[in-house]
């Protein structure tokens, strides 16, 4: 017997200009959308033309350091209106320097969209998935105190056999 009892549920949505579908069990955790996928690669500007010349996507904006430090660099690739690509660099230690002298360029994180961060987390903690949350600003566990601001989580590479997930809360 199958533990999901059958009840499957289809969600539609756009990926350049084809359609595509993904199965999700009726009680899921409210995975919403695929928003990005982000490629490591040793030099976004030896890697660039590959996707622009060899794709046809477009760079969305200049290449910009990422948020998180550690010397990261982004370059956003789409269609002109939605990123559907990105592409990581790292020169200092960190994830992505980490995760490119372990594997090589490839693929290091899909982006999901969830309905809700928080409940979603709580959900695959259930599940005995392992999530990685960063520290809040000012300490704390974001998890047992809902009030700390949760903007972003991770599901471990280890329960998603070797694909690292951002979760991200609706998107306004």
């Amino acid at each position: 017997m199958r533990p999901d009892n059958g009840q499957i549920e289809s969600h539609q949505w756009l990926v350049g200009n084809s359609e595509r579908s993904l199965a999700f069990k009726e009680d899921s955790l409210s995975f919403k959308k695929l928003l990005c996928v982000s490629i490591a690669v040793e030099s976004i500007e030896e890697s660039l033309p590959q996707y622009t010349d060899g794709l046809g996507l477009k760079l969305m904006g200049e290449i910009h350091p990422g948020e998180r430090g550690y010397g990261l660099r982004i370059a956003e690739l789409g269609d002109g209106e939605n990123v559907l690509l990105e592409l990581l660099d790292s020169p200092q230690p960190g994830p992505i320097r980490t995760f490119l002298d372990r594997h090589g360029p490839g693929i290091f994180q899909l982006r999901l969209q969830t309905d809700g961060l928080y409940d979603t987390i709580k959900g695959l903690q259930s599940r005995d998935v392992r999530v990685i949350l960063p520290q809040p600003v000012g300490g704390g566990d974001p998890i047992k105190e809902p009030d700390k601001d949760i903007s972003i989580a991770f599901v471990h590479p280890a329960s998603t056999s070797g694909v690292l997930i951002e979760m991200y809360p609706p998107q306004d």
